[in-house]
């Protein structure tokens, strides 16, 4: 389906306090249903950007792909699926210029039910393959990575609950790794040790032929931590290696400068649950080399504020950025007209030692942003893809990008 998006475009700068790069543009998409949420993205090969997510409504959800030029006007903005609900997790190109699509797909029987999906893409959007991996309840895939020979490799969950109607922590799920051909049949499927439960993310191992899968553990007293595991070429998989003492929910990971990965997610600080950001950068073993968390930009009292981090990337000039949205929960909402109530889009980079180089939230005081997912861009800035109130059509969540400036210094890229 032909989604019609409304865009705006701002020159202004949209900082709230913090030292990170200005805002050079930032447009909104979506009003297709209830509310859009972003979950990864790419630059395209011409410069332009592209992204991948659902379209939720009151019972059903779309997987939708956004593409824009360079400066954020959209090119195309496209659903697919029908039926109850339907995932968008994460995206690529190709090398003819589509789009390989992961994410959950209704099954359309009287249960509810997603499979597993994949979705390649002609580069207007245009559907030219559909394929799903039926299982048991509700499964999908989270993450792809293709291989130097053209065969895919992907990650997720399957055998989930049918009562987990997210795409967040899927804890009564069992993680997998699969092996595809380039026409996308199943070469082998293996399921990932049991401690594992959601499979987020996958990259080629630095160190030896096989696979890193970044996912979530249940650690000690039930608690879910970060976790790793290594495969081998045929996807036999060591025990997983976990992060942290406390309660964390892991998102993304990246392939980290010099090898080894960078890892991103949040941790809980207090007993009521309220969130920091985390990086955890690790070797090409899984050994963890340090960590640190972050939050509150804004300034609040810590125990009332929530920083979520979902989407992490290398820095090729040196050192990591993570996208976070920054905000208050509604049951931790003491003061409903507190200005530090509204989520903000909170991107900070570090250093390769761990050290903050700069942080800033992004957004309107009064308006809801959270940022989702990031890029360092070829130009030596940052495309920051954020649910937003702010910008776009609809009156719920939509999505933003908001492109930001270079840091001084850095070299394009």
């Amino acid at each position: 389906m032909l989604l019609v998006a409304g865009a705006t475009a701002l020159a202004d700068d949209t900082r709230m306090p913090g030292n990170g790069p200005r805002v050079e543009w930032v447009y909104g998409y979506g009003g297709w249903y209830t509310e859009e949420h972003p979950h990864a993205a790419i630059e395209a090969a011409d410069g332009g950007f592209v992204v991948v997510g659902e379209s939720t409504g009151a019972t059903r959800s779309r997987i939708f792909v956004v593409r824009t030029d360079a400066r954020g006007r959209e090119l195309f903005a496209r659903s697919y699926g029908e039926g109850r609900y339907n995932l968008g997790n994460f995206l690529l190109q190709e090398a003819d210029g589509g789009f390989l699509v992961a994410g959950s797909w209704d099954a359309g029987s009287d249960a509810v039910q997603e499979d597993r999906v994949l979705l390649r893409l002609a580069p207007d959007g245009e559907v030219r393959a559909t394929r799903t991996y039926p299982a048991p309840r509700r499964d999908a895939i989270e993450g792809v990575t293709v291989n130097a020979d053209g065969s895919i490799t992907a990650v997720g969950y399957r055998d989930a609950a049918q009562d987990e109607l997210n795409s967040f922590i899927v804890d009564t799920g069992r993680a997998f790794v699969m092996k595809l051909t380039g026409d996308l049949d199943v070469v082998w499927e293996r399921h990932l040790p049991g401690a594992m439960f959601q499979a987020f993310r996958v990259q080629p191992r630095t160190d030896a032929p096989g696979w890193a899968v970044f996912g979530a553990c249940i650690g000690s007293g039930e608690q879910t931590r970060f976790c790793l595991s290594f495969t081998d070429e045929e996807g036999n998989a060591a025990a997983p290696i976990t992060y942290g003492t406390r309660n964390s929910h892991p998102y993304d990971f990246d392939a980290a400068n010099g090898g080894g990965f960078i890892l991103t997610g949040h941790v809980s600080m207090c007993p009521d649950g309220c969130w920091d950001g985390l990086l955890v950068r690790v070797d090409a073993t899984g050994r963890e080399l340090w960590s640190v968390s972050f939050g509150e930009p804004n300034g609040g009292t810590p125990e009332r504020m929530f920083e979520e981090c979902y989407g992490v990337r290398s820095v090729p000039s040196g050192g990591y950025v993570t996208a976070c949205g920054s905000g208050v929960e509604p049951d931790n909402e003491a003061h409903p007209d507190d200005p530090l109530n509204p989520w903000r889009a909170y991107v900070v980079r570090v250093t390769e030692t761990g050290t903050i180089q700069w942080q800033a939230s992004y957004g309107s005081p009064n308006t809801n942003n959270a940022a989702e997912f990031v890029l360092p861009t070829r130009d030596g800035g940052y495309a920051v893809f954020a649910d937003s109130d702010e910008h776009g059509a609809g009156e719920g969540a939509n999505i933003a990008i908001y492109k930001l400036a270079g840091d001084p210094g850095d070299p394009p890229r």
